[in-house]
C-alpha cells in the first residue's frame, strides 16, 4: 500500500508500506495484531514501536501501526485477549459481556494463574516477532500504552532488556494493596480487597467481647443512676434502681465483667490491645461524663456506639486505615440517632429530675437534627463503600437503611413517646438491613 506523502523542497516522496494480520503462537492465546513495515527498507534500519491496549474487550488497530510505518518504524499494535483482528463489533461485545467480563478477576488468587501473566506473555512474543525482523536495527524498541496498556508497558520494559524506551500513559497496575493504607486499590486489584473471612480466633474474641463491654457498660450506668432510675417511669424497675441488687454486688459483677474482658483482649495483639483500653475507659467515663456534658448520646457513641470497629480493624490488618474511621463515624452517628430517639420517651421525667440528653438540648429542632445525622450516617456507609469497591448489593442494604430512616421520621412525628420508642426499636431492622448487604456482597459481588 502507499504510505504518507511527505514534501522535501521540490521532490515527491512516497511511502510503500506492507501491513499484515499477525498472529505469534504463544502459551495459551496466540498474539494478535496488526504489524506494518515500510517496504525495501534495508536491513538493520528501523526502530520498533509497539502498541499495547488500555482496558476492554476489541480489535487491534491497524491505523497507528500504518501512521508510524510510514514514519520509518516496525510497528505493532496487539490486542490485549489474543482474539482475531477485523471481526464485527457484536463478536467483541458477545466475549466482554460473557467469557471476558471482568476479566481482570479472572485467576488472581495465584501468580501463575493471573489472567495478565498471559496479557505479558503475549507481549513479549509480539517483542519476539519484532525483533526477528530484519529492517530492526538492533537498538531501539519502544512499547507504548494507556492505563492497562501503561501496565503492560511497564511490564514489558521490566521483563524485557531489549525495550529501550516506554511510555506509559496514566498507567493501572499501582497501588494494588492500597486498602491497608485506606486507600482505593488501583485498577485492576489483582490483590483482592477484602478476602470477607475473618479469622475465627479474632472473630470468637470480638463475639464474646461485644456480650461483655456492653454488659459492663450496662452495669456501671446503672451504678451511676441508681439514686435517678427511681424517679424515671421507664427504668424505675431496673434491679439497681428497684433494689433488688445492692450497689456493692453490681459493683462486683462488674468487675468479673471487665476481667473476661481483659482476658480476652489479651488473645490479640499489641494494637488492638492498646485500642482496647483506649475504649474501656471511655466506658467507664462515660455515667460520669453525662452529669456535665450536655450530648451525653454522643459522647455514648463514641465509647459504646462505635469503638470496636478500629479495633477490629486494627485486628485483623494490624493497622486502622482511613476507611476504619469512616464506619466509626457512621457508627457514632446511628448511636447519637437511635438514643436520641429514646431519650426523647423520657424528655418530661428527664426535666424534672435534671438530666441532660440531647432530646433536651435538640428541643424542637429534634426531628431536624435527627434527620441530619440519618443523612450523615448514610453518606459515610456510602463513601466506605466506595472506598472498599462494594457494589449493589451494599448499596442495596444501604437504600433499605434509608427507607427505614424515613419510615423512624414518619414514626416520630408528633414526639410521642410510644412513637419514639417504636422508632427507637426499629433501628435494629437499620443494622440487619446493613448487615445483609454487606453478607451478600462478599458472598455475590466476585
Amino acid at each position: 500500500m502507499s504510505g504518507p506523502i511527505s514534501l522535501d523542497g521540490s521532490r515527491l516522496h512516497v511511502v510503500l508500506l506492507g501491513a499484515f494480520d499477525v498472529q505469534v503462537d504463544c502459551i495459551g492465546a496466540p498474539t494478535s495484531g496488526y504489524f506494518a513495515r515500510p517496504l525495501n527498507a534495508k536491513p538493520k534500519t528501523l526502530p520498533i514501536v509497539l502498541f499495547v491496549h488500555g482496558a476492554g474487550v476489541r480489535s487491534a488497530s491497524l491505523g497507528g501501526p500504518v501512521a508510524w510505518a510510514g514514519g520509518g518504524m516496525l510497528a505493532m499494535d496487539i490486542n490485549a485477549h489474543g482474539l482475531a483482528n477485523g471481526q464485527p463489533d457484536a463478536f467483541y461485545k458477545e466475549l466482554a459481556d460473557g467469557a471476558l467480563k471482568d476479566y481482570r478477576a479472572i485467576g488472581r488468587d495465584s501468580r501463575e494463574t493471573c489472567y495478565f501473566l498471559g496479557m505479558f506473555l503475549r507481549e513479549l512474543r509480539a517483542l519476539d516477532f519484532l525483533c526477528s525482523q530484519p529492517e530492526w536495527d538492533g537498538k531501539t524498541v519502544v512499547v507504548y500504552g494507556s492505563s492497562q496498556g501503561g501496565f503492560q508497558a511497564f511490564a514489558g520494559a521490566a521483563l524485557d532488556e531489549r525495550v529501550t524506551f516506554f511510555a506509559a500513559g496514566v498507567p493501572a497496575g499501582s497501588d494494588h494493596a492500597g486498602m491497608v493504607a485506606g486507600r482505593i486499590a488501583g485498577w485492576p486489584k489483582i490483590v483482592p480487597l477484602v478476602e470477607g473471612k475473618p479469622d475465627p480466633k479474632v472473630l470468637g474474641v470480638f463475639v464474646a467481647g461485644v456480650f461483655v463491654m456492653r454488659a459492663a457498660g450496662c452495669v456501671i450506668n446503672d451504678f451511676a443512676d441508681r439514686d435517678i432510675d427511681p424517679h424515671v417511669r421507664r427504668t424505675r424497675d431496673r434491679p439497681l434502681a428497684a433494689r433488688r441488687i445492692s450497689p456493692s454486688e453490681a459493683l462486683l459483677f462488674f468487675a468479673l465483667l471487665i476481667t473476661i474482658a481483659l482476658y480476652l483482649v489479651t488473645r490479640l495483639d499489641l494494637l488492638t490491645i492498646k485500642l482496647a483500653f483506649v475504649g474501656a475507659a471511655l466506658t467507664v467515663s462515660y455515667p460520669l461524663v453525662k452529669r456535665v456534658f450536655p450530648l451525653p448520646q454522643l459522647y455514648l457513641g463514641i465509647s459504646f456506639g462505635g469503638w470496636s470497629v478500629p479495633m477490629a480493624f486494627a485486628a485483623e490488618r494490624g493497622a486502622v486505615p482511613r476507611v476504619a474511621w469512616v464506619l466509626y463515624i457512621a457508627a457514632v452517628m446511628w448511636a447519637v440517632i437511635y438514643d436520641t430517639m429514646y431519650a426523647m420517651v423520657d424528655r418530661e421525667d428527664d426535666l424534672k429530675v435534671g438530666v441532660k440528653s440531647s432530646a433536651i438540648l435538640f428541643a424542637d429542632m429534634d426531628k431536624l437534627l435527627i434527620g441530619v445525622m440519618q443523612a450523615m450516617m448514610l453518606a459515610a456507609l456510602v463513601l466506605a463503600g466506595r472506598t472498599m469497591q462494594f457494589g449493589g448489593w451494599y448499596e442495596g442494604g444501604i437504600v433499605a437503611a434509608g427507607l427505614l430512616f424515613l419510615y423512624q421520621q414518619w414514626l416520630i412525628r408528633k414526639r410521642e413517646p410510644a412513637g419514639c420508642l417504636k422508632a427507637f426499636f426499629n433501628n435494629q431492622y437499620v443494622g440487619m438491613v446493613i448487615f445483609v448487604g454487606i453478607l451478600l456482597q462478599y458472598l455475590y459481588a466476585n
